[in-house]
């Protein structure tokens, strides 16, 4: 993945308390959970998540295209 932004960041919400907690693209690459303020250990679906990032990075790069073509 080449075109999203390391520093891009996404809110997650707490299943338990719904608390949305900031973590930046990077860190949702390197990381699979992480404990919410409340306790609970929030387990991210990594393998799914990897791959709506691939997606999104994928739709940036044909939209880039998109653009080229324009020009």
């Amino acid at each position: 993945m080449t075109n999203l932004n390391e520093s891009a960041t996404i809110d997650i919400p707490c299943p338990k308390c719904q608390h949305k907690t900031t973590k930046s693209i990077g860190w949702l690459k390197a990381n699979s959970q992480f404990t919410c303020e409340c306790g609970v250990v929030v387990v991210l679906q990594h393998e799914e998540l990897l791959e709506g990032l691939a997606e999104i990075d994928a739709r940036i790069e044909a939209l880039k295209q998109r653009f080229k073509w324009i020009q």
